[in-house]
């Protein structure tokens, strides 16, 4: 069985003016979902996040 345990985590969609970024597209095509149905991952999606949020990329 598999157990998956979230603590203090902040989970949000990509925000709708990240959504037509080269990288998220890639990654949606990858994960076989719309960038709208995909998760903000700061691992991944770094340096998106640092383009459109200067300076607030641990949001």
């Amino acid at each position: 069985m598999l157990e998956l345990l979230f603590v203090d985590s902040e989970l949000q969609l990509v925000p709708e003016i990240m959504q037509d970024d080269k990288q998220i597209r890639r990654i949606a095509v990858e994960r076989g979902k719309r960038p709208s149905e995909l998760l903000l991952d700061s691992n991944f999606m770094h340096s998106t996040i640092e383009k459109h949020f200067p300076g607030k990329s641990n949001r």
